[in-house]
């Protein structure tokens, strides 16, 4: 019974030391299976390194075995809760990495100081309240407090994230642990500025055109972008500065779009999959090269 996604989840399972994300036996990571609403989770008291796909432990969703003879993990009632709370997510990744759990023991959230921390999370990531293990009370805390972010930290606990899929949590873990250790590293040196929300959600990016291609080839390729971004309910503005005349041949055929997004608060989407959703679109558009800005303006990632 689900055969691959047990090998999968022991995969996502067997990863997490490998990221320095958990010690000995403590962490797990569970996938929900689309097709049957089955949960696959790691078992319990076994070491990383030991684990086989067919330890995986099968569960519904209420948390009763369905198929596996071993224990499955402490925190498969918590991870239960959130599947049904959450019909859109299909992955759990829960940790105690170092660097991410001192800021859940201390019950702070890490301050959006990254711009990463606006593209993974949309700004910080939020700190739950304390609870208990072996009950749907650390479930509670993760719904009620993890909002549009596709993680969270649990107060004198550790990190649960979520995502479409146990890899997609598995890498929001992984990107906990990394802002979580610089921002650290930044407090030591003093006291970073937080990026404001509304710089948050801005995207910035650039196209560019073939050659040969004029200044009015370019405002109307561009323009037409910016009418399919602003058609996109996360999109609140789209401003596009480009094809100027006067600039050379180079310059024509390049423009530039800021795009604001609504707050997080208002979308379903996390800025790292509005980004991905915008990036997918461009990259259809023939005889365009396009990439996302960051703050310097430089060139971050290419579509």
């Amino acid at each position: 019974m689900l055969e691959e996604l047990k090998r999968q989840v022991c995969d996502w399972n067997r990863a997490l030391p490998r990221y320095n994300l958990v010690v000995w036996t403590s962490g797990n990571v569970s996938a929900r299976d689309p097709q049957t609403g089955l949960i696959v989770i790691k078992p319990s008291g076994i070491e990383f390194d030991d684990l086989q796909p067919e330890h995986q432990v099968v569960v519904n969703v209420d948390g009763n075995v369905v198929e596996g003879s071993l224990k499955p993990s402490s925190d498969t009632l918590s991870h239960c809760y959130i599947y049904r709370r959450r019909p859109d997510v299909f992955g759990i990744t829960h940790t105690h990495s170092n660097y991410a759990t001192a800021f859940a023991a201390v019950g702070k959230p890490i301050p959006c100081v990254l711009t990463a921390m606006g593209d993974e999370f949309g700004g910080d990531v939020p700190c739950a309240g304390f609870a208990l293990i072996g009950s749907e009370a650390i479930g509670k805390q993760v719904v009620e407090h993890i909002g549009n972010s596709p993680a969270v930290l649990l107060q004198r606990h550790g990190v649960f994230t979520v995502g479409k899929s146990g890899k997609d949590a598995l890498k929001a873990a992984v990107m906990v642990e990394d802002v979580a250790r610089t921002v650290w590293f930044a407090l030591q040196l003093g006291q970073p500025d937080e990026i404001a929300a509304e710089d948050v959600a801005r995207l910035v990016m650039a196209v560019e055109l073939p050659p040969g291609s004029r200044v009015e080839d370019t405002m109307r390729v561009t323009d037409d972008i910016a009418r399919r971004l602003r058609e996109k309910p996360e999109v609140k503005s789209v401003f596009v500065d480009g094809g100027r005349v006067g600039l050379g041949a180079a310059e024509v055929r390049k423009a530039s779009l800021v795009i604001n997004l609504v707050h997080k608060s208002q979308r379903e989407r996390t800025q790292s999959q509005v980004r991905a959703d915008i990036g997918a679109a461009l990259s259809a558009v023939p005889d365009v090269r396009a990439w996302f800005l960051d703050e310097n303006g430089q060139r971050q990632v290419n579509i």
